[in-house]
């Protein structure tokens, strides 16, 4: 606790030092509560609902089945929600500000040309992450458990890398929605989303144990494809919503050739060392960008290029 206010008064000191410290004191403003107080109201009820979609599935392994596998569920969650989509929430954070101003500023043409490039960005760039988790996975749960425990955990963290991906390329349409003042759309998928969880969860845990929370997480962000997707390019971003699924088709279907093969061989128990996993997620992870290099739009590549030349001349500088 101490440590937290430290760091509370240490930002607040650097808060001073770039803006006026009267900024920092409390006031009451009616006009600025009244022009806010509908999408402040909406964003909590995303909050609140989200902790809600979010922690049902460990309840219910908690109430339905043992103890154990809730622990081994719980890490195998982790590892996934900590790796990949962290760096995607990030990213879609960075990009909250330029999207807001971009869209008050109604320079729509740049606004869609940054969005793509960032959506294509994450399309393609998390595969390589979430294939090393997979691909680690068996070797490490069979260390920190053991062998048979990982071969049971096998199907449900595919089943969770699958909706991690799904989440982490909707990140992007979902703080859109936010930066072009739509918190209704989360909102209401997040009540969905509960509706539909709250009686299927326990069906899916009870039948089919982790895995079936598993599938749940999955069936959760498949109606965030089939709600706020459409919603957010059509009345948002006023984009066909096709050029999402052409993303999604062509690094789905690249991932899949590329690290799907191997990826098998490694889930099935003690038939791949260490030393092979990773040569070929190596081998496959070179293969998958040389693939993804020659797919992926001409902005993103002229992006990517830019970002290299400047990376260059800097260093040449120093």
């Amino acid at each position: 606790c101490g440590s937290s206010f430290l760091w509370i008064a240490a930002y607040a000191v650097v808060v001073a030092r770039i803006v006026s410290p009267q900024c920092l004191v409390p006031g009451f403003v009616p006009d600025t509560l009244k022009r806010n107080r509908s999408y402040t109201t909406q964003t909590m009820r995303i909050s609140f609902l989200s902790i809600l979609n979010t922690h049902y599935d460990k309840l219910v392994i908690s109430r339905l089945l043992p103890v154990a596998l809730v622990g081994c569920y719980g890490f195998a969650y982790t590892l996934l929600r900590r790796g990949p989509t962290q760096l995607a929430a990030a990213v879609a954070q960075a990009a909250f500000p330029s999207f807001a101003s971009l869209y008050a500023a109604g320079r729509r043409i740049e606004l869609r040309q940054q969005y793509n490039i960032l959506q294509e960005s994450l399309c393609f760039g998390l595969a390589p992450f979430f294939a090393a988790i997979l691909y680690a996975a068996p070797h490490f749960f069979a260390y920190v458990f053991n062998p048979g425990l990982a071969g049971r955990l096998a199907a449900p963290v595919l089943l969770l890398a699958v909706g991690f991906y799904m989440s982490s390329t909707m990140l992007l349409p979902y703080m859109f929605c936010l930066a072009a003042g739509r918190p209704d759309i989360p909102a209401k998928l997040s009540v969905y989303s509960l509706v539909l969880l709250v009686p299927a969860t326990p069906i899916l845990v009870w039948f089919f144990g982790i895995t079936g929370a598993a599938l749940a997480f999955v069936l959760y962000q498949s109606l965030t494809y089939a709600y706020l997707a459409p919603r957010a390019y059509k009345e948002c971003l006023t984009m066909p919503l096709t050029s999402l699924a052409a993303m999604l088709a062509r690094s789905v279907s690249l991932g899949c050739v590329c690290y799907g093969i191997w990826l098998v061989r490694v889930w099935n128990q003690g038939s791949a060392s260490i030393p092979e996993t990773a040569v070929w997620y190596g081998v496959n992870t070179a293969a998958f960008l040389t693939g993804a290099w020659l797919v992926v739009t001409e902005d993103l590549r002229h992006a990517i290029k830019k970002r290299v030349r400047v990376g260059l001349d800097r260093k040449s500088v120093v």
